[in-house]
């Protein structure tokens, strides 16, 4: 059991809180399918237009809405990987922060599909 810090207990279990991650994926499944159009915070190799070119995936990055500064956040190299390493955004744990430059496209279904498969979401 858990303290709420209410004066009660709380119950945790697993299998019911996997079941509200499950729920609250549907969800924004259910929505992301639902809207036409995305602004997408590409960021490290995903502003790279060869890239696309190269899995002919061009034509589905061609609005660049402009670009993007993340405040708050800096852009790490956190797994080791065949091409070198994969970079992430992280949260700034300093007082001064970090800011992570990136370029805005918007974006439709088709896009959010290729991005989504690429990054193994």
């Amino acid at each position: 059991m858990a303290d709420t810090g209410f004066g009660y207990p709380a119950i945790v279990r697993e299998r019911t809180l996997h079941h509200v991650q499950e729920s609250h994926e549907a969800m924004a499944n259910s929505i992301l399918k639902q809207k036409k159009q995305f602004l997408y915070f590409a960021y490290g190799s995903c502003m790279d237009d060869e890239r696309f070119k190269l899995h002919r995936v061009d034509g589905l990055f061609m609005d660049v809405f402009g670009c993007g500064l993340l405040h708050g956040y800096s852009f790490r190299f956190t797994r080791k990987a065949y091409e070198g390493g994969h970079a992430n955004i992280v949260e700034c744990t300093s007082s001064f922060g970090g800011t992570v430059e990136g370029k805005v496209y918007r974006i439709g279904q088709a896009a959010l599909t290729y991005l989504h498969e690429r990054e193994g979401v």
